[in-house]
């Protein structure tokens, strides 16, 4: 993530290094109830947000991710969103490290690419992504 501008990324170019992911960690273990994709504000003439098209979300107490908890596994989203709304994944796990894969984006500009605000994680009602 990158301040105010959230995450941008383009798949694609190059096979050697794999899907684009994004690892958050929390700084401790903690109960993961739910976490929100945000997607970016689209830029000027865009019909469309940039949300990653099809995506894999995991938590883990390790950062290398040998036992994950799987929250989704290549889950569409397109039908999914309104109007730049978040996307709401259910989670119910205890974790430290949270993992978006990208296995697809949104077509842009020839390529495909993804963009996001801020990925928000919640526990007991609260926010504990934002540190």
């Amino acid at each position: 993530m990158n301040g105010n501008r959230g995450f941008r990324g383009i798949l694609g170019g190059n096979a050697s290094r794999g899907e684009p992911t994004l690892t958050i960690d929390l700084l401790r273990l903690q109960r993961i109830d739910s976490v929100y994709l945000v997607p970016a504000v689209p830029e000027s003439g865009m019909v469309r947000d940039l949300l990653p098209r099809r995506l894999s979300l995991e938590t883990a107490t390790e950062p290398a991710f040998d036992r994950p908890h799987v929250i989704a596994r290549d889950s569409r989203i397109d039908d999914r969103t309104v109007h730049g709304s978040p996307v709401h994944y259910r989670c119910g796990s205890n974790g430290r490290y949270v993992r978006l894969t990208v296995h697809e984006g949104a077509p842009f500009a020839g390529s495909e690419q993804f963009a996001l605000s801020e990925i928000v994680v919640i526990s007991d009602g609260n926010p504990i992504s934002f540190n």
